[in-house]
C-alpha cells in the first residue's frame, strides 16, 4: 500500500515538474531559513550562562534622556561600585571593572623589551570579579591575586604571548609595564573557551589605580556627573532578591548625590 502512494507522488512530480521544482527549493529555503534563525538565537542566547548562579548575576548600565532622545551605556559614573558596596542591600559581591588600552611592555634577555602597543581589553579589576565569575586558575591564588596593588592576572592565551618560552608557575612574578605602570604576575586563569561577552585578558589590581595619579583621575571616583563607557561594574545578588529593588535602590541613591552635586 505505502509502495503505491510513493509510485502515484512520483508520477505526480514527472507530470508537473516545474511545479515540483518551486515546491522542493520553496521547502529548501524554509528550512535552511529556521535553521539559520536557531542557530544565531541559540548563540546569542548561551553567553556567559555556564557561570555558576548566572541568573543572579547583573551588569549595571546607565540609562539617559538627552532632548526627548532615550539612550543607555553599559558605562556608569565612578562612585558607583563604592556607593553599591556601602549603601545598597542584597548585593553579594561587586565587581567594578576600567577597561584601558595601554602600550605594554615585556622585558626579555639581553635588555630587549617587547611592546605590544595600545593593547585592548586590558582592565583594572578587583578580586570580587573571580568571585562573580568563574575561571580555571592555573597559577597563583585564586583568593587574593588582585589584593595588592600593581598586580596583575593573565588569562593562560595572554601569557603564553608574553611569556612563550616560561610554565604558568615560571610566570609569577614576571613584570608586565603598562605604560608606565610596572605590574608583578600574579595569577594565571585559563581563556574563557565558551561564548562570552567577558574577552578581557589583563586585569589589573583596581587599587593599583588609587596609586597612579592618572589611572586615579580616570576612574573619578568622586564625580556623580559624568559617565564613562570604560567604567563597568557587575554585580551578583544574593538569592530570592529582585533586581528591580537593586535598581530602585541605587537610582535614589544617584538621584540624590547628583542634585547635590548640583546645589553646590
Amino acid at each position: 500500500m505505502i509502495k503505491n502512494y510513493f509510485k502515484i507522488a512520483f508520477r505526480s512530480f514527472g507530470r508537473h515538474k516545474l511545479f515540483t521544482l518551486i515546491n522542493i527549493v520553496g521547502l529548501s529555503i524554509g528550512i535552511s531559513a529556521a535553521l539559520v534563525i536557531y542557530l544565531i538565537v541559540h548563540y546569542d542566547f548561551t553567553f556567559d550562562k555556564f557561570h555558576k548562579d548566572s541568573n543572579r548575576i547583573y551588569r549595571v548600565v546607565s540609562n539617559f534622556s538627552f532632548q526627548g532622545q532615550q539612550s543607555h551605556t553599559s558605562g556608569v559614573c565612578g562612585p558607583v561600585p563604592g556607593a553599591i558596596k556601602s549603601q545598597v542591600t542584597g548585593v553579594e559581591f561587586t565587581a567594578p571593572v576600567f577597561t584601558l588600552s595601554p602600550d605594554v611592555f615585556i622585558a626579555g634577555k639581553k635588555n630587549i623589551t617587547t611592546r605590544f602597543k595600545a593593547q585592548d581589553r586590558v582592565v583594572l579589576a578587583d578580586q570580587q570579579y573571580f568571585k562573580i565569575f568563574n575561571y580555571t586558575w592555573l597559577a597563583g591564588s585564586s583568593a587574593h591575586a588582585l589584593d595588592a596593588p600593581n598586580h596583575v592576572v593573565l588569562t593562560s592565551d595572554r601569557a603564553k604571548l608574553y611569556f612563550p618560552s616560561l610554565t604558568y608557575d615560571q610566570m609569577i612574578g614576571k613584570v608586565v609595564t603598562y605604560d608606565t605602570i610596572k605590574t608583578t604576575v600574579s595569577g594565571i586563569v585559563q581563556t574563557i573557551k565558551e561564548n562570552t561577552d567577558l574577552s578581557f585578558h589583563d586585569f589589573i589590581s583596581y587599587s593599583t589605580g588609587a596609586t597612579n595619579k592618572d589611572l586615579a583621575d580616570d576612574l573619578q571616583l568622586k564625580e556623580w556627573e559624568s559617565t564613562t563607557s570604560a567604567s563597568e561594574v557587575f554585580i551578583k545578588l544574593f538569592p530570592k532578591i529582585a533586581p528591580g529593588n537593586i535598581a530602585k535602590q541605587l537610582n535614589a541613591i544617584i538621584k540624590k548625590k547628583q542634585s547635590s552635586a548640583l546645589r553646590s
